[in-house]
């Protein structure tokens, strides 16, 4: 029998929720059904405690967020007992009528924070696809300062071509050295940048850098040193002040900056006649 037969059926209806987690090549599939759930050689594990709010279209992005209660146990949540993840993880949900292999999808959307509960849970917010569409912001001002961010669409520097290999010697909290740190051309090359790795899940990291220091060959990292161990294998990419200098001397692309240096200092609106 088909999803929408049973759907519209007043006596034969036994609808199931499927939830389907994913980031990178990694896959949760959870159900509540109170039994294992089988759909099309793909399982999805019964989880005691898994309760959810139920889907919401009130128009109001903010108001629309799903929420789920979990044990602190589950797999997924695991990822999130530190640092948030650098990429985000995708949530799906699929209807289904109870012994039927035809799914309909209800709802997809991110996990967008996981929190801990009184009771000992875990709340798990997760936004849906339309808050990722585009929406009006904030408009682009004139300033001295680059306004772009570096490697971004509009910056165009493409951070492949200053991607240094290195191995890390030692890990702590917060920091971590590697000689590419020691041998960096000048003084805070790489304060602003960024380091990525692979996990050991096979998943690609990108954590921003803090402070360099060269001499010492170390650098602060944004979010802790939660997956980095002592000689791992990482890349790092240089960052930036958001200077014209800057920008020109290290990455060669006054071109593309965004800096308006000669800009005056005295208001245009402060009162004063222009003649």
């Amino acid at each position: 029998m088909t999803f929408a037969t049973r759907e519209a059926s007043v006596r034969d209806g036994a609808p199931v929720l499927l939830f389907e987690f994913s980031r990178g090549p990694l896959y949760w599939r959870y159900t509540n059904c109170g039994a294992d759930y089988d759909l099309g050689g793909i399982v999805y594990t019964d989880v005691p405690g898994f309760t959810d709010d139920a889907i919401s279209q009130s128009g109001e992005i903010e108001r629309d967020s799903l929420k789920l209660t979990v044990p602190a146990s589950l797999p997924v949540v695991q990822h999130y007992l530190a640092a948030k993840p650098s990429t985000r993880t995708r949530m799906a949900i699929r209807s289904v009528h109870f012994g039927d292999q035809d799914a309909d999808l209800e709802w997809i959307g991110y996990v967008a924070a996981v929190s801990r509960k009184r009771s000992g849970d875990r709340e798990v917010t997760c936004q849906s696809m339309a808050a990722t569409f585009g929406r009006p912001g904030l408009r682009l001002c004139w300033s001295r300062g680059c306004p772009y961010v570096v490697y971004d669409n509009q910056c165009t520097v493409n951070p492949d071509d200053f991607a240094v290999s290195s191995v890390l010697g030692t890990v702590s909290g917060i920091s971590v050295t590697a000689a590419a740190l020691t041998t960096a051309p000048e003084v805070d090359y790489y304060t602003g940048g960024i380091i990525r790795w692979t996990s050991e899940d096979g998943v690609d990291e990108i954590r921003g850098l803090d402070l360099h220091d060269r001499v010492t060959g170390t650098a602060q990292i944004f979010g802790g040193t939660q997956g980095l161990a002592p000689g791992q294998s990482v890349i790092f990419h240089p960052g930036c002040d958001y200077t014209v200098e800057t920008c020109a001397r290290r990455f060669n692309n006054r071109v593309n900056c965004g800096c308006h240096k000669g800009m005056p200092g005295k208001s245009p609106f402060d009162g004063t006649d222009a003649f």
